[in-house]
């Protein structure tokens, strides 16, 4: 289904991303924070790539198409998924604010963006594997043949809208950069 295997190799760049998340709490706790990290492509993924565009093809085509094929999304799987992409959405805003002051050299945004950078990671590790074991295959048994190829269409025009036509390829080679950096 391509409306899965969109979202999947979504959460497979994601998936490099938190590890880099995770190490950089990891220095600023430490006092260890190396300032050649990319903070802008850090947040330019988080923001744009993952909030920007994977949560708004599932918040606003992927979960009105489960909910016209008789999926609640007050209660259950959609309503916890919308509240997890909100919680990530307040981690992020936090870390935005941290990584700002970080900059500033304000020793104490450290620690905030440390607290929250982890419970991102965190957040997401498991909102990433509800979403592969239970989400897809849902759409999977629910959804038409003819629902699926209209959600792809619908996921190209976010894409385009929202990171634009090169965007998918920007931002998978940022992750792979950022991962790369990471591990050095």
């Amino acid at each position: 289904m391509k409306t899965t295997a969109s979202l999947e190799q979504d959460h497979r760049m994601m998936e490099l991303m938190l590890p880099v998340v995770e190490r950089m709490a990891g220095e600023f706790e430490g006092g260890q924070f190396v300032r050649g990290y990319d903070l802008a492509g850090v947040l330019e993924f988080l923001r744009e790539f993952v909030d920007g565009c994977h949560h708004l093809k599932e918040e606003q085509q992927l979960f009105p198409a489960l909910e016209a094929r008789g999926v609640p999304r007050e209660s259950g799987l959609l309503s916890e998924l919308v509240r997890e992409h909100q919680e990530a959405r307040r981690c992020v805003g936090i870390i935005t604010a941290a990584m700002s002051e970080v900059i500033g050299e304000d020793p104490g945004a450290e620690m905030d963006f440390a607290e929250y950078g982890r419970a991102y990671a965190a957040l997401m590790r498991e909102h990433i594997k509800k979403e592969d074991s239970q989400l897809f295959p849902l759409a999977e048994r629910s959804l038409s043949d003819e629902d699926d190829a209209r959600l792809a269409r619908a996921f190209a025009e976010i894409e385009e809208e929202s990171i634009g036509k090169d965007g998918p390829e920007h931002f998978r080679q940022l992750a792979a950069d950022l991962a790369a950096a990471a591990e050095q």
